[in-house]
């Protein structure tokens, strides 16, 4: 897919549902109650407590060619999606633990799908990355993009 670079905005599209959801999947089909943006994984904090998703779409773009570690933080469950491939799977409910997730990606803009449920219980959804020359932090904000 080629991108061009007046077409995209920094961060990701949000999408929010109110619903219990005991699987990602089941958020594919629903309504979101409300929609727009995030500057990184993570949640807006205007979420309500339990039964919920959150659906972020975009672009991860990547600096150099490299193999790339994700670090998923979630509770409860959540799943990652980079150049369709599924990254990381921690769909269903569980506590809050981190997943790494191992990528090869090219230099450039590669779609991005993070799809994340809160059933009850305390809430949590943060990404981290980390390559050959890059310690394991956050994934730096410019790197997310999302078409206008």
């Amino acid at each position: 897919m080629t991108l061009r670079s007046e077409a995209l905005e920094g961060g990701l599209a949000y999408a929010y549902f109110e619903a219990e959801f005991h699987s990602s999947d089941e958020i594919n089909g629903a309504t979101p109650v409300r929609v727009g943006t995030v500057p990184e994984v993570g949640l807006r904090g205007d979420e309500r407590p339990e039964n919920y998703g959150v659906k972020l779409s975009g672009f991860v773009c990547v600096p150099k060619d490299a193999f790339y570690t994700f670090y998923l933080s979630s509770d409860d469950g959540a799943r990652v999606r980079i150049a369709g491939a599924l990254v990381i799977d921690r769909d269903g409910p569980q506590r809050g633990s981190e997943n790494p997730g191992h990528i090869a990606l090219r230099a450039g803009c590669h779609p991005l799908k993070v799809v994340f449920f809160q059933a009850t219980g305390p809430a949590r959804l943060h990404l981290e990355v980390s390559a050959p020359d890059l310690h394991k932090g956050p994934v730096p904000r410019q790197w997310y993009s999302h078409l206008q």
